[in-house]
């Protein structure tokens, strides 16, 4: 076996992110999470409405299913 070698890699300087970069990505992924939770809570609504909707007024739930109550 051989000697040891250290190994050293180069790190690159850091710095501090300027704070439009920083909100125009903050804003970026908060526009893309409302546009995806909204499209899920619009459609759960809906849809949980829809399933109420067929115990509190069954004569307006036939009247749109076209079902006889």
């Amino acid at each position: 076996m051989g000697k040891p070698v250290e190994l050293i890699m180069a790190m690159p300087d850091y710095k501090t992110p300027q704070l439009k970069t920083v909100l125009y990505q903050n804003w970026d992924a908060l526009k893309e999470f409302i546009y995806i939770a909204s499209t899920i809570v619009i459609v759960s609504g809906v849809l949980t409405h829809g399933i109420n909707l067929e115990r509190r007024m069954p004569a307006l739930y036939s009247f749109i299913c076209l079902k006889k109550v």
